[in-house]
């Protein structure tokens, strides 16, 4: 295939160099000769330029380019690791690999189309565009030469672009223009000697992020001999050394220059957060509530729990990126205080249900004196000045807020990452996904580091997260729930996808949550406390949306799906029913449409509401020199730029599917839905797959209740599951049904 390209290649612009001639300027002067450009006949000169010229020496090498980087794509996904081909870190690196030849490609496509599009725009308008206007005299002596220039510099672009996409050396380029001093010199057998206690000290003191990787904890890697040699400034040297827990030794080269500057450092190797060791961390929210309730135990008690845990586990997550933790001990000491002392009656705990309890929420939920960033670099250092009104709802059913959770920039992306907080990580395996956009709040539930939390939904944000992270999640009914103080939300929007919801590790919180968030006025339309006969229950099923966006479904997925409706089998008298519905495969268009219909502006938003900025520039920008938005943000510019939506056809087709669903689902019936194709995949992976959410967010467009429930832990102890689907306002019915998967597939599973 190489040899293939080299051959037309340079063999492509033979047709183009045939037509030059060496051509007397002058008569009287006839050995002045001057290699000029002989056109064709007038009736083939149109064809010979868009043939000879633009296709062989544009579109052309245009080809030859993708076709280099597939070729180099495809070698990178065939490559073979030495020695630990299975370990989960080396799967990871292959991943970022791939992610990186992806995006050098469309850099390079970009900046060769670009380069050359003046010079071809030029030789369009005098070869195919008429008579020469007097204005455009006067400009083209003057834009030929800088056109020719732009073409030319074509030549020097891949080296540039390969530096600028080599980490090390964009960072060690960059580290020498601020005068930095960026390189080592260690003498023959000079030892460095790094431990996994030495190695804290290393951090600042913080154990919440400021930067992407300033404060990362350092994990093990089983027989890793890899040392991060970073020189932070000119007297003191950081060594973050990945390997063992057991001291090592490692050993350089005479006066070796050394510059290994590893930027976003990530773990060579996967692992999970240590187990629990107090048993308060596995209850629910209901029995802690209880137990203060009952005098057993104090809030002060709780919360501190709660706390030391979060302490525990967010060096390794990061998960949580903002805390109160002073505020909230002091919020759980004047509840006991008040409890003690009798101003706390029997009835106050009935309109406060949630006494006690902390509880965290996303990052881009408003709380009074809180980061309320987005993940924006524009708003770093923004607090909210007011609650958001579903966190309001908590706190007067008594709960205390402990933190706020990491998300990725402005909520849109199944993973959870930004340039402020950097990556969060999934606690039954660091090296996977933890799904997005509430991802750090699931992480640190599923972590045991707060009991309960409250997670947005407009495309999946908290069942994708639950998923991954073995959770309950439920995407309630539209317009039950206040949205105010969700990002930029008013509440003033009128019918929008998105909804506020609880994320929590097993049901009997789900519905305490629902009841709190909702209000007293709301709740009632649900009729949660209504009883559920789930062995009258009609159960349908999709195994299969046959949406060609969306990965094959593996075998795992398969399995565990069908083991839950081999359990309707047994539970219910009417054996549940498969449908197929045509038009699910149109999800992503509709998504694409309804997101439109929003209110929002994507490209205004994510300036901070400061103007729009430009899709283009940004794209450029993030694939050469860099931006302030990360490549997930990229994506949803360049998904942008494509062909809109047509509205009538989006209208009438959500319509025919949302009846077509309707007249299957009723006040006694649920449709069982696939959640992902496969478990909790490696970080960044998700480019690779941008449309698997798909399978979540068909039901923000229907603007259905839908519940995602945890069935347990594959093969490689990643949580699986499904989606309960109902009929708008029957939120009982899917939370029925999970309560009984719940007993049935045994609920939440600690990491």
């Amino acid at each position: 295939m190489i040899a293939l390209i080299w051959t037309v290649s340079l063999t492509a612009t033979i047709p183009w160099a045939l037509f030059f001639d060496l051509v007397v300027i002058f008569s009287d002067a006839p050995d002045v000769q001057l290699c000029l450009e002989v056109w064709p006949e007038p009736m083939n000169g149109s064809l010979y330029f868009l043939v000879a010229n633009l296709l062989f020496c544009y579109i052309l090498p245009m080809i030859l380019i993708t076709m280099c980087y597939v070729l180099i794509y495809v070698k990178v996904w065939k490559r073979h690791i030495p020695t630990d081909t299975r370990d989960a870190q080396m799967e990871r690196m292959q991943q970022k690999s791939k992610v990186k030849v992806v995006k050098m490609l469309v850099a390079v496509v970009i900046l060769f189309v670009i380069s050359w599009l003046p010079l071809y725009a030029i030789f369009a308008r005098i070869k195919l565009g008429g008579e020469i206007a007097p204005w455009e005299e006067e400009v083209l002596p003057i834009a030929t030469p800088i056109a020719q220039w732009l073409g030319a510099s074509n030549s020097c672009i891949n080296p540039i672009l390969y530096a600028f996409f080599n980490k090390k050396f964009r960072k060690g380029f960059a580290a020498v223009l601020k005068s930095r001093r960026c390189c080592g010199r260690l003498r023959y057998y000079e030892t460095v000697t790094v431990t996994a206690s030495s190695s804290a000290s290393v951090r600042k003191s913080s154990h919440f992020y400021n930067n992407n990787s300033s404060t990362r904890k350092l994990t093990t890697a089983a027989d890793a001999l890899t040392v991060s040699y970073i020189c932070n400034n000119a007297d003191h040297y950081s060594h973050q050394y990945y390997g063992s827990n057991r001291q090592r030794t490692v050993k350089y080269g005479d006066q070796t220059n050394i510059m290994r500057l590893w930027t976003q450092t990530v773990p060579l190797s996967s692992e999970s957060v240590p187990p629990t060791s107090d048993p308060l961390l596995l209850q629910s929210a209901q029995q802690l509530a209880q137990s203060i309730r009952n005098r057993k135990l104090t809030c002060q008690q709780v919360v501190q729990t709660f706390i030391n845990r979060i302490k525990e586990v967010n060096p390794i997550i990061n998960a949580v990126v903002d805390e109160r933790f002073s505020e909230a001990l002091k919020e759980a000491t004047a509840i006991d205080d008040a409890i003690s002392i009798g101003n706390i009656m029997e009835t106050d705990f009935d309109n406060k249900p949630l006494l006690g309890i902390p509880f965290t929420t996303k990052e881009s939920v408003a709380c009074k004196g809180m980061a309320f960033t987005f993940g924006l670099k524009k708003r770093k250092g923004h607090k909210a000045h007011f609650d958001a009104d579903c966190v309001e709802l908590m706190k007067k059913a008594g709960a205390i807020l402990v933190g706020v959770t990491n998300i990725p920039q402005l909520n849109l992306w199944q993973e959870t990452s930004n340039p402020i907080y950097g990556l969060t990580k999934n606690p039954y395996n660091t090296s996977r996904n933890v799904g997005g956009s509430s991802g750090g709040e699931a992480s640190i539930i599923a972590s045991c580091g707060s009991p309960i939390g409250i997670g947005t939904d407009i495309g999946g944000s908290s069942r994708i997260p639950a998923f991954m992270c073995g959770l309950f999640g439920h995407k309630p009914t539209c317009n039950i729930i206040p949205i105010k103080g969700l990002t930029f939300r008013t509440g003033q929007e009128e019918d929008s996808m998105v909804v506020c919801g609880p994320i929590t590790k097993n049901v009997a919180d789900l519905i305490l949550c629902l009841k709190v968030l909702a209000g007293p006025k709301r709740v009632q339309k649900l009729n949660l406390d209504e009883p559920v006969a789930i062995k009258d229950l009609k159960v349908y099923y999709v195994s299969n949306p046959r949406d060609i966006f969306v990965s094959p479904f593996r075998g795992e997925t398969k399995y565990f799906f069908n083991r839950a409706i081999e359990m309707f089998k047994e539970v219910c008298e009417t054996k549940p029913s498969e449908l197929q519905f045509e038009d699910l495969k149109y999800t992503t268009k509709l998504w694409k449409y309804w997101m439109t219909q929003e209110g929002t502006n994507f490209k205004h938003d994510i300036n901070n509401r400061e103007g729009e900025i430009n899709s283009i520039v940004e794209i450029v920008k993030h694939f050469t020199i860099g931006g302030d938005f990360t490549t997930a943000t990229i994506y949803n510019l360049i998904n942008g730029l494509m062909k809109k939506v047509d509205e009538k056809w989006a209208k009438q087709t959500t319509e025919q599917l949302k009846k077509a669903i309707l007249s299957k689902l009723d006040n006694n019936s649920v449709l069982i839905y696939p959640s992902v194709p496969f478990p909790a995949s490696y970080h960044y992976t998700a480019f690779l797959r941008p449309y698997n959410f798909n399978l979540f967010s068909i039901w923000n467009v229907l603007k259905l209740p839908v519940t995602q429930v945890p069935l347990g832990l594959g093969k490689d102890g990643l949580p699986m599951g499904i989606q309960v689907v109902a009929a708008p306002f029957q939120d009982r019915l899917c939370i029925a049904v999970a309560k009984e998967l719940e007993q049935h597939f045994g609920g939440f599973k600690e990491p």
